[in-house]
C-alpha cells in the first residue's frame, strides 16, 4: 500500500464531511424552504447540488477503498486520534476555503466570519468529523473481524484457490444448447 493512499481516503471522507455539515448547517439556519432558496443564491450556492454529487461519490469511494485496505494483511490502522484530528483540519479548512470562495464570487464577502451559517457550519465540521471517524473506525474493525473469523484469502497473493479465479460463463453453454441471449435455455 503505498503511503498517500490513506491521505487519499481521508481527503474523500472530509469532502463528504464538509458537504454534509455544510447542507445541515443552511438548513438550520433557514428551515423555510423559501428563505432557504433566498440564503443559498444569495451566497453563491447554485452549483450546490453537483457538489452534494461530488462528495457522495466521494464518501462511497473511501468507505469501498478503506474495506479493501483493511482486508489486506498489509493494511495499516491509522489511530482514531489522527484520523479525528486530520479529518477535522480537512474539514475546517476545506469549509472555511469554500466559504469565502462561494461569498467572494457572489461579491457577499463582508457578513463571512459572522454568518450563523458559517459559524454553525464551522462547528458540525467537528461533529461530522467525530462521526466519520467512528464510522470508519467501526468499518475497518468489522472487515477485519470477519477476515480474521472467516480467514478469507489475499486477493493479493498467488495462493488464492483456483475456484475464485475461474469466471462463470454462461454465453458457452447458451451457443451449444441452440437457445438466444433472449430466452432460456432449450
Amino acid at each position: 500500500m503505498s503511503s498517500g493512499r490513506p491521505r487519499i481516503i481521508l481527503g474523500a471522507l472530509a469532502c463528504a464531511g464538509i458537504a454534509s455539515a455544510h447542507t445541515v448547517a443552511y438548513w438550520l439556519v433557514a428551515p423555510d424552504p423559501h428563505a432557504h432558496s433566498e440564503l443559498l443564491s444569495a451566497t453563491g450556492h447554485s452549483y450546490w447540488p453537483y457538489f452534494v454529487a461530488v462528495a457522495f461519490g466521494c464518501l462511497v469511494a473511501s468507505l469501498g477503498a478503506s474495506m479493501i485496505d483493511a482486508g489486506r494483511r498489509n493494511g495499516t490502522v491509522r489511530a482514531v486520534g489522527f484520523t479525528f484530528l486530520y479529518l477535522s483540519i480537512l474539514q475546517l479548512v476545506g469549509f472555511a476555503g469554500l466559504e469565502a470562495i462561494e461569498r467572494l464570487l457572489s461579491g457577499n464577502l463582508s457578513d463571512l466570519l459572522v454568518s450563523p451559517a458559517v459559524l454553525i457550519g464551522l462547528a458540525l465540521q467537528l461533529v461530522v468529523a467525530a462521526i466519520g471517524t467512528a464510522l470508519l473506525s467501526g468499518l475497518v474493525a468489522v472487515v477485519r473481524l470477519l477476515k480474521d473469523t472467516h480467514d478469507l484469502p489475499n486477493p493479493r497473493s498467488s495462493s488464492i484457490p483456483r475456484s475464485f479465479s475461474v469466471a462463470f460463463v454462461p454465453a458457452l453453454s447458451m451457443s451449444r444448447s441452440g437457445s438466444s441471449w433472449r430466452g432460456p435455455p432449450a
